[in-house]
Protein backbone atom coordinates (compact mmCIF):
# COMPACT_ATOMS: atom_id res chain seq x y z
CA UNK A 1 0.00 0.00 0.00
CA UNK A 2 1.18 3.50 -0.73
CA UNK A 3 0.40 6.57 1.31
CA UNK A 4 -3.21 7.72 1.41
CA UNK A 5 -4.35 11.30 0.76
CA UNK A 6 -3.23 12.29 4.28
CA UNK A 7 0.25 10.78 3.86
CA UNK A 8 -0.48 7.75 6.06
CA UNK A 9 1.07 4.41 5.09
CA UNK A 10 0.33 1.25 7.09
CA UNK A 11 3.32 -0.49 5.47
CA UNK A 12 5.64 2.11 7.00
CA UNK A 13 4.65 1.12 10.56
CA UNK A 14 7.26 -1.01 12.35
CA UNK A 15 5.53 -4.00 13.96
CA UNK A 16 8.17 -6.28 15.58
CA UNK A 17 7.86 -9.99 14.80
CA UNK A 18 11.17 -11.32 16.11
CA UNK A 19 14.63 -10.37 17.30
CA UNK A 20 17.94 -11.74 18.46
CA UNK A 21 20.58 -10.62 20.91
CA UNK A 22 24.27 -11.49 21.32
CA UNK A 23 27.34 -10.38 23.24
CA UNK A 24 31.05 -10.47 22.45
CA UNK A 25 34.11 -9.60 24.54
CA UNK A 26 34.98 -5.90 24.66
CA UNK A 27 37.36 -5.40 21.74
CA UNK A 28 37.34 -3.02 18.76
CA UNK A 29 37.72 -6.02 16.42
CA UNK A 30 34.33 -7.31 17.63
CA UNK A 31 32.40 -4.18 16.65
CA UNK A 32 30.77 -4.50 13.23
CA UNK A 33 31.84 -2.13 10.48
CA UNK A 34 29.23 -0.15 8.56
CA UNK A 35 29.43 -2.64 5.70
CA UNK A 36 29.19 -5.71 7.97
CA UNK A 37 26.01 -4.47 9.66
CA UNK A 38 24.25 -3.16 6.55
CA UNK A 39 22.22 -5.16 4.08
CA UNK A 40 19.76 -7.98 4.41
CA UNK A 41 22.16 -10.17 6.42
CA UNK A 42 25.09 -9.45 8.73
CA UNK A 43 28.64 -10.30 7.67
CA UNK A 44 30.23 -11.52 10.89
CA UNK A 45 33.94 -11.17 11.73
CA UNK A 46 36.00 -14.15 10.49
CA UNK A 47 36.43 -15.51 14.00
CA UNK A 48 32.90 -14.76 15.19
CA UNK A 49 33.15 -14.06 18.94
CA UNK A 50 29.42 -13.42 19.47
CA UNK A 51 27.44 -15.61 21.88
CA UNK A 52 23.65 -15.67 21.51
CA UNK A 53 21.60 -14.90 24.62
CA UNK A 54 18.77 -17.14 23.41
CA UNK A 55 15.04 -16.74 23.61
CA UNK A 56 13.41 -13.50 24.72
CA UNK A 57 10.16 -13.59 26.68
CA UNK A 58 7.02 -12.72 24.67
CA UNK A 59 6.54 -9.56 26.73
CA UNK A 60 10.31 -9.00 27.08
CA UNK A 61 11.20 -7.30 23.82
CA UNK A 62 13.52 -4.32 23.78
CA UNK A 63 12.58 -1.32 25.90
CA UNK A 64 14.78 1.64 25.05
CA UNK A 65 15.05 4.78 27.14
CA UNK A 66 17.02 7.98 27.43
CA UNK A 67 17.54 10.01 30.59
CA UNK A 68 19.33 13.31 30.79
CA UNK A 69 19.60 16.35 33.01
CA UNK A 70 17.85 19.58 32.07
CA UNK A 71 19.46 21.58 29.30
CA UNK A 72 21.71 24.48 30.25
CA UNK A 73 19.80 27.67 29.58
CA UNK A 74 21.72 30.83 28.72
CA UNK A 75 21.06 34.44 29.64
CA UNK A 76 20.12 35.18 26.04
CA UNK A 77 16.61 33.91 25.46
CA UNK A 78 16.25 30.87 23.20
CA UNK A 79 19.74 29.39 23.65
CA UNK A 80 20.09 25.94 25.24
CA UNK A 81 22.85 23.39 25.50
CA UNK A 82 21.62 19.81 25.93
CA UNK A 83 23.30 17.54 28.46
CA UNK A 84 24.85 14.21 27.45
CA UNK A 85 22.10 11.56 27.86
CA UNK A 86 22.28 8.16 29.49
CA UNK A 87 20.75 5.62 27.12
CA UNK A 88 19.61 2.17 28.21
CA UNK A 89 18.04 -0.89 26.64
CA UNK A 90 16.24 -3.65 28.52
CA UNK A 91 15.16 -7.20 27.64
CA UNK A 92 13.29 -10.02 29.33
CA UNK A 93 15.69 -12.90 28.73
CA UNK A 94 13.90 -16.25 28.85
CA UNK A 95 16.91 -18.58 28.80
CA UNK A 96 19.48 -19.00 31.56
CA UNK A 97 22.25 -20.33 29.34
CA UNK A 98 26.04 -19.94 29.60
CA UNK A 99 26.02 -16.61 27.72
CA UNK A 100 23.33 -15.11 29.98
CA UNK A 101 25.20 -16.27 33.09
CA UNK A 102 28.40 -14.72 31.72
CA UNK A 103 26.58 -11.44 30.91
CA UNK A 104 25.05 -10.96 34.37
CA UNK A 105 27.98 -12.20 36.47
CA UNK A 106 30.96 -11.26 34.31
CA UNK A 107 32.31 -14.80 34.80
CA UNK A 108 32.46 -18.13 33.01
CA UNK A 109 31.33 -21.28 34.84
CA UNK A 110 33.99 -23.83 35.80
CA UNK A 111 34.02 -27.47 34.62
CA UNK A 112 31.34 -28.29 37.21
CA UNK A 113 29.03 -25.46 36.12
CA UNK A 114 29.80 -23.30 39.16
CA UNK A 115 30.19 -19.52 39.33
CA UNK A 116 30.98 -17.78 42.62
CA UNK A 117 28.46 -14.93 42.27
CA UNK A 118 29.27 -11.49 43.68
CA UNK A 119 26.74 -9.47 41.70
CA UNK A 120 24.28 -9.49 38.81
CA UNK A 121 25.65 -6.09 37.72
CA UNK A 122 29.36 -6.67 37.03
CA UNK A 123 31.74 -3.97 35.83
CA UNK A 124 32.39 -5.99 32.67
CA UNK A 125 31.94 -4.19 29.35
CA UNK A 126 30.59 -6.12 26.38
CA UNK A 127 30.07 -5.50 22.71
CA UNK A 128 26.34 -5.98 22.14
CA UNK A 129 24.53 -6.88 18.93
CA UNK A 130 20.75 -6.62 18.66
CA UNK A 131 18.58 -7.20 15.62
CA UNK A 132 14.83 -6.61 15.39
CA UNK A 133 12.79 -7.75 12.38
CA UNK A 134 9.51 -6.08 11.45
CA UNK A 135 6.39 -7.29 9.65
CA UNK A 136 7.00 -4.83 6.79
CA UNK A 137 10.39 -6.47 6.05
CA UNK A 138 12.55 -3.80 7.65
CA UNK A 139 15.40 -4.81 9.95
CA UNK A 140 16.93 -2.62 12.65
CA UNK A 141 20.34 -3.46 14.12
CA UNK A 142 22.22 -1.96 17.07
CA UNK A 143 25.87 -2.57 17.92
CA UNK A 144 27.93 -0.90 20.62
CA UNK A 145 29.49 -1.17 24.06
CA UNK A 146 27.23 -1.92 27.05
CA UNK A 147 27.44 -2.62 30.73
CA UNK A 148 24.74 -4.37 32.78
CA UNK A 149 23.23 -1.87 35.22
CA UNK A 150 20.28 -3.85 36.64
CA UNK A 151 19.15 -7.47 36.64
CA UNK A 152 15.82 -8.58 38.06
CA UNK A 153 15.13 -12.30 38.38
CA UNK A 154 11.48 -13.24 37.80
CA UNK A 155 9.52 -14.82 40.61
CA UNK A 156 9.27 -18.60 40.36
CA UNK A 157 5.73 -19.53 39.31
CA UNK A 158 4.60 -23.03 38.36
CA UNK A 159 4.14 -23.26 34.59
CA UNK A 160 5.70 -19.84 33.85
CA UNK A 161 9.01 -18.84 32.32
CA UNK A 162 11.53 -17.79 34.97
CA UNK A 163 13.45 -15.15 33.10
CA UNK A 164 15.75 -12.31 33.91
CA UNK A 165 14.98 -8.71 33.03
CA UNK A 166 18.34 -7.18 32.21
CA UNK A 167 18.94 -3.46 31.72
CA UNK A 168 22.11 -2.48 29.89
CA UNK A 169 23.52 1.02 29.63
CA UNK A 170 25.16 2.04 26.36
CA UNK A 171 28.69 3.25 27.13
CA UNK A 172 30.29 6.00 25.05
CA UNK A 173 33.56 4.46 23.96
CA UNK A 174 36.44 5.23 21.61
CA UNK A 175 35.72 2.06 19.58
CA UNK A 176 32.19 3.27 18.66
CA UNK A 177 31.43 6.06 16.21
CA UNK A 178 33.17 9.32 17.03
CA UNK A 179 34.76 7.98 20.22
CA UNK A 180 33.42 10.54 22.66
CA UNK A 181 29.64 10.69 22.73
CA UNK A 182 28.42 7.97 20.40
CA UNK A 183 26.47 5.32 22.32
CA UNK A 184 25.92 2.76 19.54
CA UNK A 185 25.83 2.25 15.79
CA UNK A 186 22.40 1.73 14.25
CA UNK A 187 21.43 0.27 10.89
CA UNK A 188 18.03 0.11 9.24
CA UNK A 189 17.59 -2.22 6.30
CA UNK A 190 14.54 -1.52 4.15
CA UNK A 191 13.92 -4.06 1.37
CA UNK A 192 11.92 -1.43 -0.54
CA UNK A 193 14.72 1.15 -0.53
Amino acid sequence: MTSDSKGNDLQAVDVPITGQLAIAPYDAANLLTSEQGGGKTVTWPKTNPYEWLGLIKQDGGATESQDQDDAIEFFQKGYYLNQDPTMTIQWGLAEFNAAVRKLITGQTADANGMIAVDTYTPDTRWVLFYEEVYKNGKIRRLNGVIQVTTTEVDQSERGSVKGRTVTMTWQPDKIVGNGSTTKFNEWQYDPKA
